[in-house]
């Protein structure tokens, strides 16, 4: 099925082997789960291969989420790292992280930048990985969170999670992404979670602090205006 989709495809340029292995193998469904309980994660290896050999130009990615999180999770971290040290080789060369952060959990910039440095160390590129900042109140039990930002600054702690994370994207010479535009259209939406307004530009498509707290950082790095 693999060597026959790419085949079917050939002007495709970049594929996404696999996406939240770890996260899925930790707290996935069993139906979620089900491929990777039949053939265990060897099988990744073997769909990069198979990729590889078909198409042997094409970028192969390995995603994953909540790897860069302001709340570590150390067994999802731990078990990413692993899953990279056994694919290198296996034809995957590019990881991509999804930031789907939370502004009463803001990542920190430098544990970013370790992270990115450490990935690229084994030999894989850093991906455009998707970027969102939810903003909804603390619904996790954890009603003390709902303190750390005022309803007034929540547009502002977004904006600066949105800067954080593109200033350590740039520092390491990775991509950057975004998981959507506007609220308008938001995949939260989607999901039945509008309240997140998660986006850079509003439900009307203005901008919002974010979106411009994005041009700054990359002002800022390439010294537009300079």
């Amino acid at each position: 099925m693999v060597k026959t989709k790419m085949l079917r495809y050939p002007t495709i340029a970049e594929w996404d082997c696999v996406s939240e292995l770890v996260a899925i193998s930790l707290w996935g469904s069993d139906t979620l789960r089900f491929w990777f309980n039949k053939f265990g994660t060897d099988i990744v290896s073997k769909v990069a291969s198979w990729a590889h050999q078909t198409n042997p130009h094409a970028k192969l990615s390995y995603t994953e989420d909540h790897i860069l999180d302001g709340d570590p999770q150390p067994n999802l971290v731990q078990g990413f790292m692993s899953l990279l040290q056994k694919l290198r080789g296996s034809g995957i060369n590019q990881v991509e992280i999804e930031n789907n952060q939370w502004i009463f959990a803001p990542p920190n910039k430098q544990h970013m930048i370790n992270v990115y440095n450490q990935i690229k160390a084994m030999g894989y590129t850093i991906g455009p990985g998707e970027t969102t900042v939810r903003i909804e109140l603390p619904d996790y039990g954890e009603p003390t969170r709902s303190a750390l930002v005022k309803p007034k600054d929540k547009l502002k702690a977004q904006a600066d999670v949105y800067k954080t994370i593109v200033e350590a994207t740039l520092a390491v010479g990775a991509e950057f992404g975004v998981g959507g535009t506007s609220d308008a259209v938001s995949w939260f939406n989607e999901v039945g979670a509008p309240q997140t307004k998660a986006m850079i530009f509003d439900e009307n498509w203005q901008p919002k602090p974010a979106y411009f707290a994005i041009v700054d950082a990359l002002k800022a790095k390439f010294k537009v205006g300079a």
